[in-house]
């Protein structure tokens, strides 16, 4: 997990960091102990739709991808999201953002990720691809493990913990202090919410609005914001409408009834 997964791991604990603030969660529980979860957990298959809604296996056809990724995005009609600084400040329907996020993300996300495996003994072991690919053939496929544990709260909740010093390992000295301050974040535990197929063959393990909201706010990832943007001038356009994008997300959870982001993975 070198310089070309420090992004992807910035970007993927953004998201599940939703669950990380604002919990009442004490931590109690057990390391594994999950019958349940104990199993390795695949994606979905990828389906792509094309303008008549008619199944496609053709990329340049797809208009709508559907998979593991889900999101469940209800707010008033019309709700959008300001998105971008100065002239290409442009606003985005909230509902193109929910299919443009499942879309993107089940079209990318099965190049990168193969599995992921809920060990007994309170171990997550996952099956990953440096670099996304055109081929999701067997082939490139790398074992992550010792990177994180896990801690049965409930049947519907579990806490990840990241093991810092395997994460950040290999890193540049700034890629590794930036990521570590995020780290701190999710020092008590991630709480992560499950929701189970009616014959438990599946699950989803999604975030919802509160946990959002309270990222939003966070502090801490408000602060790394601020460093980055005092690195070089394009990360700092990077984090100008990152900025943009949150202060414009916090008006929109507002007016937000239900929110999940997630995936639903398979035994």
């Amino acid at each position: 997990m070198k310089k070309n997964l420090f992004y992807f791991l910035l970007a993927a604990l953004c998201t599940i960091s939703f669950t990380a603030c604002g919990s009442d969660d004490n931590g109690d529980g057990e390391n594994g102990g999950f019958t349940e979860l104990e199993h390795v957990w695949s994606l979905e298959p990828t389906v792509m739709y094309d303008e008549s809604g008619n199944v496609t296996t053709n990329p340049d056809d797809a208009v709508k991808y559907t998979g593991s990724v889900q999101v469940t995005w209800d707010c008033p009609e019309g709700t959008s999201l300001e998105w971008g600084e100065g002239e290409n400040k442009m606003q985005l329907p909230v509902a193109t953002i929910k299919q443009l996020a499942e879309n993107m993300g089940n079209a990318g996300l099965p190049s990168v990720l193969k599995s992921v495996e809920f060990k007994s003994n309170g171990q997550i072991v996952a099956v990953y691809k440096d670099a996304a690919t055109t081929s999701i053939a067997n082939d490139g496929w790398k074992t992550a493990s010792d990177y994180a544990t896990y801690k049965k709260v409930t049947d519907n909740k579990i806490l990840v913990f990241l093991n810092t010093a395997k994460v950040t390992e290999g890193m540049e000295a700034d890629e590794k202090a930036a990521l570590t301050e995020v780290l701190k974040i999710f020092k008590d535990g991630i709480p992560v919410n499950i929701r189970w197929s009616a014959n438990n063959t599946k699950a989803y393990f999604f975030v919802d609005k509160t946990f959002a909201t309270s990222l939003l706010d966070n502090q801490t990832l408000k602060a790394m914001l601020d460093r980055l943007g005092n690195t070089d001038a394009e990360t700092n356009s990077t984090v100008i409408m990152i900025k943009a994008i949150v202060n414009s997300a916090k008006d929109v959870m507002n007016k937000t009834t239900k929110f999940e982001a997630g995936l639903e993975l398979t035994k």
